[in-house]
């Protein structure tokens, strides 16, 4: 069913699909969040036995969610996402209620605490406290496409950025993908309206043989979180793609030093 639900404390709106349930949740929020807590555990059929049996290794007893649950305690920011991994529910919809329910703003979420309760869950995917929207890492592998933009912009280049709008027509099966080499810092696109670009010094030395690099980045806001999978080389990576699949290989390298494909 579609509703329109404005977030408390701002004056932004969102029109989506939301479950009865969760409206029936959001509901109970106006009454506060011991109330909403409650009704989301019944409405799930959960007995407070049943409800805690998943977070006994997190130290979750009965006793608490009954405090919690009859406004006699106040929950911590990490309870409000135990209780959100427990019911299913998305962790927005009870955060909203218990951040506005802060007797002072130093009981308040900060946005760098926030931050930090996002980052830890990165991996598994989480909403955000702040907007709502899912943060969750994705894995990049360096394909052998996009080692074969970096293998071209270095047999091509002389000094000059390069444009690449011959390269873009000839592997237009392949998308953009040759774009994401700048993660790895092998490419740099240069500023201006035109698609030029130019080999980094770390990518002349990777398609000369020199260097390996990751297979795999594990990417957050477009940005390298960490790095994953062995380190290979030029010829390695290449080498992996399946015999189908070697399209637009391009003419052999000309440049004294770059190894052939």
């Amino acid at each position: 069913m579609i509703d329109i639900w404005r977030r408390p404390g701002t004056e932004r709106t969102r029109t989506q699909e939301i479950p009865a349930a969760e409206l029936e949740a959001r509901r109970a929020g106006e009454r506060g969040f011991a109330a909403m807590v409650k009704q989301l555990r019944e409405d799930v059929g959960y007995s407070i036995v049943q409800f805690v049996a998943p977070l006994r290794r997190a130290g979750v007893g009965p006793g608490e969610v009954v405090a919690i649950e009859s406004g006699k305690v106040r929950a911590s920011a990490e309870w409000v996402r135990y209780y959100a991994d427990s019911l299913k529910v998305p962790f927005t919809v009870l955060f909203d209620v218990w951040d506005r329910e802060a007797p002072g703003n130093e009981d308040r979420m900060t946005v760098a605490e926030a931050r930090a309760a996002v980052q830890r869950l990165l991996k598994v995917g989480v909403e955000c406290p702040c907007c709502g929207r899912v943060a969750k890492e994705r894995r990049q592998s360096l394909t052998p496409n996009m080692v074969r933009f970096v293998r071209w912009l270095v047999q091509n280049y002389r000094g000059v950025p390069l444009e690449i709008r011959g390269w873009q027509r000839e592997h237009a099966e392949y998308g953009g993908d040759y774009a994401k080499t700048e993660h790895w810092g092998l490419t740099k696109r240069e500023h201006g309206r035109d698609p030029l670009w130019s080999p980094t010094l770390k990518g002349t030395k990777f398609a000369k043989g020199q260097i390996k690099v990751h297979k795999v980045a594990i990417l957050w806001r477009n940005a390298v979180l960490r790095w994953e999978g062995d380190l290979l080389d030029m010829q390695q990576l290449l080498r992996e793609e399946p015999e189908h699949d070697k399209r637009g290989a391009g003419p052999p390298a000309t440049l004294p030093g770059v190894d052939r494909a």
